[in-house]
């Protein structure tokens, strides 16, 4: 059972509904969504009168027929400010949006933690000087299967060699010239 005030026909009289206008051609339309109620006419003013009757005559009817738990009371504020603030969006639009959002955010933190670990240039010359001093102490074959993969990466790296020439330079690095071609 309900707590609060008694809810009888002075009670519904007394609550304020959010009316939509829209203009139509010839006159006005005003309608009352919770209720299901609509008025129309010429002029502003009477579209809104004929609106507060149909609006008494419902809730005369609702309440005189025992209806009271039927008739929708105007929304709470929270939700109409959500309603009119957000109206073109709708709840599913947002949902999408904020797992959109944190699934670009995973993402990215796994992208930058992987560039951490295998883009990390100390790291690429540190595996470098691993492979050299195992070349040192291994069986021959494995040292030209070795010197093959050195060299394979050593291709792969060119493009780097700028970047990895600064890594190596014990004084200031010098800015390297590009050579012009005849």
């Amino acid at each position: 059972m309900r707590s609060g005030p008694v809810r009888n026909l002075s009670y519904y009289r007394s609550l304020e509904y959010s009316c939509i206008l829209q203009r139509k051609a010839g006159g006005f339309v005003v309608l009352i969504p919770e209720l299901s109620l609509c008025a129309e006419d010429e002029t502003v003013e009477k579209a809104l009168e004929s609106l507060e009757m149909k609006k008494d005559e419902y809730f005369t009817r609702m309440v005189d027929n025992g209806l009271q738990s039927f008739i929708i009371e105007p929304r709470a504020f929270a939700t109409l400010w959500r309603r009119t603030l957000l109206g073109p969006f709708n709840r599913a639009f947002f949902v999408k949006l904020v797992v959109v959002a944190v699934l670009l955010i995973c993402l990215l933190g796994i992208g930058a933690a992987v560039a951490k670990r295998y883009l990390n240039p100390t790291r690429v010359v540190s595996r470098a000087f691993q492979i050299i001093d195992g070349l040192n102490e291994a069986p021959e074959e494995t040292k030209e299967r070795v010197r093959k993969r050195l060299h394979d990466t050593a291709v792969k790296l060119k493009p780097f060699v700028r970047e990895l020439k600064v890594m190596f330079d014990e004084d200031e690095p010098q800015p390297v010239q590009e050579k012009t071609r005849k």
